[in-house]
Order: structure tokens, then sequence, then C-alpha cells
């Protein structure tokens, strides 16, 4: 009886599809339908092997999307260039890559950093997401500004008024923008999750405090936005730099939570990486 039930299941793969590995040989084919007025038969054309399968493991996957949500991974090609390579001075890949979670719990400090003189907050307005793509590309988390520009149009522009008073950047008095912070959020399942989801400083401008200048101001934002609410960054092992900076404002790695906003939390895989570092 099973042998016939597995006979049976086996013609109507043949009859449902046109592609066929036969299993326990893995013996590619192409399945031939014969029709002569009678039952249908199917016979098997070799093919020649298909390349084999590349199985990604759950944490390469993780990676891969990491890579991508941060602009890090080109959509158009896996490798970076050297000279890219070089200029990425505050993406540390000599360590082993996992997503960190850290989060501000309701009440904690504002932290409390002024601008050097010479620079001012601006709000987005449209049209700036080319600034942005220029601020993200020189500080390594793109390989052009094209490809910068296409990802912010795809995940924020839809939502253009959220934009409008969430993403602000640091400008100089000659017009340049130099560094930018976007408040966001995420969902894991009904609950909602405010993110600091951008950061970053244009490479030449880093050192000058402007870092800590607009993670000050972001959070400040962030709670005017959501209210004193629980807030999170996702961020990654190669960040660690960053890192410092977002504990330094309030922010502290975050173990219990397994996905908040869908974000799969692999804090404590990255803890014994980066615990010296931050």
């Amino acid at each position: 009886m099973l042998q016939y039930l597995g006979a049976t299941f086996f013609w109507q793969c043949c009859l449902a599809t046109d592609l066929l590995i036969v299993l326990g040989y893995g013996i590619p084919g192409k399945v031939r339908r014969t029709y002569a007025g009678g039952p249908t038969l199917c016979t098997i054309e070799p093919q020649p092997a298909a390349p084999p399968l590349e199985v990604e493991l759950p944490i390469e996957k993780e990676q891969k999307r990491g890579l991508k949500e941060e602009g890090i991974l080109s959509q158009s090609s896996l490798r970076e260039s050297p000279k890219l390579e070089s200029e990425r001075n505050m993406l540390d890949k000599s360590i082993e890559w996992f997503r960190v979670i850290l989060k501000r719990n309701p009440g904690t400090p504002l932290p409390q950093v002024f601008l050097p003189q010479g620079y001012a907050f601006v709000p987005y307005q449209e049209g700036d997401e080319q600034a942005w793509g220029e601020i993200e590309v020189s500080a390594g988390t793109f390989q052009t500004v094209e490809e910068a520009v296409a990802y912010f149009r795809q995940t924020f522009l839809p939502y253009l008024d959220e934009v409008k008073r969430r993403t602000f950047f640091i400008q100089k008095e000659d017009g340049e923008k130099v560094a930018n912070f976007t408040a966001w959020w995420g969902y894991t399942g009904n609950r909602r999750y405010p993110f600091m989801r951008w950061v970053s400083v244009k490479s030449n401008y880093q050192g000058l405090g402007l870092g800590k200048a607009i993670i000050a101001e972001g959070v400040r934002r962030m709670v005017e936005i959501e209210g004193d609410s629980a807030m999170y960054i996702p961020t990654m092992t190669w960040s660690h730099k960053a890192i410092r900076l977002y504990r330094w404002a309030g922010f502290e790695l975050e173990f219990s939570e397994p996905a908040p906003g869908g974000y799969t939390n692999q804090t404590a895989q990255a803890l014994p990486l980066i615990k010296h570092l931050i």
C-alpha cells in the first residue's frame, strides 16, 4: 500500500511540474508527458547536472539581511572595491559579524551636547536624499551615492510626512550637510518599536564632536515624537566604535528580547567579541 501511494505521489509530481529531481538518486531530468488517448505517461530525460545549492546557515542569512539593511552589502555586488574598503574606517571587519541590539529605557537622562560653532541642525527637505546619500557613502555604509539615494527613496519617501519630522542633518555655514540622523520604527507582531535607524557623519568631519551632538539631539527629538518610552538601536559588531557613543547617550546592550522590531537579537553572541572595545 505504501509503495502504491509513493508511486502515485511521484507521478502526480511529474504531472505538476516540468522539472524533476529524482530523490534518492540526485538525477536531474526533464519530464516529458505522452498523451495517447489513455493514461498520461511520464518519462524523464536526463539533463546536465545543476550546480550544487549553497545552503546559508541562519547566521549567514541574518548577516546578509543586516548588511543589506545597513547598506553595506551592495544590491548589485557582494564585493567591495579595495579603495572603498580602506575608506570605511568606522567598520571593523576583523571581528565576526553579529547583530547587536541596544535599548534606552524610559527615564534615562537625556545627553547634553552642543554643536561646535559654524554648524547647525536643519530638517530634511524634499531633495535632501542626495545629501543623505553623499554622507552615507563617505561614512562607508553604501558603495555609491546612487545606491544610497535609491535605498532612501524606497525605504523612507513613501512616508514623506514622517521623514520631514524624523530625519535631520548637521549643516555647515556654507550649506554642506555633513551628518544625518533618522528616528524610525519597526514592528514585532502588533508592537511598534521606536528605532534610532541611521546616524552617520562624513569621514572628513569625524572626531569633531558631531557624532555626539547629533545623537544627543536625535534622542531628544525621539522623546519629543515618541514620548519617554523604550527606544532601540539595531547595529552590529563591526560598528563597536559607534556602540560606545550609543552607550554614552544612555543606550545599553539588550539581551532579553529575541527580535525587537523584527531584528534578530544576537547581542549575547556578540558580547564576548566586543566587550573589551565598548
